[in-house]
C-alpha cells in the first residue's frame, strides 16, 4: 500500500491516498524516495515493486496520480534510492547501487527525452564500484553524487557539468579521513546554496565528520562525540 499527500490538502494538515487502490500502483518492497520538478509543479516518488521493477509515480498540480515502470532492473537495486531533479535540462534522476555488480547506476528522463533510460556510471566512466545508498542533488547548475567506494571505502564525488560530462573525485584523498568501513549507508550529503555543500559520515576514528565543500575545494571537520 502506498500513501502520498493529497494536492491542496489544506492549511497545516495532510490527507493521504491509497495509490495501490486508487490507480492500481504496484505494491512496494522498498522505501520510496520522493522529489519535485518545479518547472511543471509535479510531485514524484520512486520505489521497487514486489515483482522487482523500479516504479515511478507522479502527480500534477491537479493531484491526479499515474505510475510507470522506469526499469525492470529493480530486483538488483541494493540500499536506498537517491532522487532529485535537474533544472538545466528539466530532468529527473534516480541513482542507486546494483547489488549484483556494485556499480553506480543512474535512471533518468527529461522533457526532451521523456522515456526512462538507465546508465551504468561505473562501467561507462571506468570508476570505482560503490557501496549501498548513494546521495545526490543539484548544486550550482551541476549534478552531484556521493558514494563510498566498495573496496577501499573512500568517499567519492561524481559531478556532471553541462558541456563536459561526468567527472569523479576521491574526496577522502583530497580532504578528511577514511570513513568507518563497516558502515555502508551512513553517508549524508546536502546542498547549502551559496554556502557550498556538506557531506557527513562516521570516520575510521569513530567520530562524526563533515566534509565542507565550495567550488571543488573541500575541508574536513570532526564534530560531536565518538560513536560507541
Amino acid at each position: 500500500m502506498l500513501g502520498a499527500p493529497a494536492a491542496h490538502a489544506g492549511d497545516g494538515y495532510f490527507t493521504s491516498q491509497d495509490l495501490t487502490g486508487a490507480i492500481a500502483a504496484p505494491i512496494g518492497r522498498t522505501e520510496p524516495s520522493g522529489w519535485s520538478t518545479p518547472w511543471d509543479l509535479k510531485r514524484h516518488f520512486a520505489y521497487v515493486s514486489e515483482d522487482r521493477q523500479l516504479i515511478v509515480a507522479s502527480a500534477g498540480p491537479d493531484g491526479a496520480w499515474s505510475w510507470t515502470v522506469a526499469t525492470t532492473n529493480g530486483g538488483y537495486i541494493f540500499g536506498y534510492l537517491a532522487t532529485y531533479s535537474y533544472t538545466w535540462d528539466h530532468s529527473s534522476h534516480i541513482v542507486y547501487t546494483d547489488a549484483s555488480t556494485s556499480h553506480l547506476m543512474e535512471t533518468w528522463s527529461s522533457e526532451a527525452s521523456p522515456r526512462w533510460q538507465t546508465v551504468d556510471l561505473t562501467e561507462t566512466y571506468h570508476e570505482p564500484k560503490a557501496k549501498v545508498s548513494p546521495r545526490g542533488y543539484e548544486q550550482d547548475g551541476q549534478q552531484h553524487l556521493f558514494f563510498k567506494e566498495y573496496d577501499a571505502g573512500a568517499i567519492w564525488e561524481a559531478t556532471f557539468v553541462p558541456g563536459t560530462g561526468w567527472g569523479f573525485t576521491n574526496l577522502t584523498s583530497r580532504a578528511g579521513i577514511p570513513p568507518y568501513s563497516r558502515l555502508s549507508s551512513n553517508l549524508a550529503a546536502s546542498p547549502l546554496g551559496a554556502d557550498g555543500e556538506a557531506v557527513g559520515y562516521i570516520g575510521a576514528d569513530g567520530y562524526p565528520h563533515v566534509l565542507a565543500g565550495q567550488h571543488g575545494r573541500w575541508i574536513d571537520q570532526r564534530v560531536g562525540c565518538r560513536t560507541p
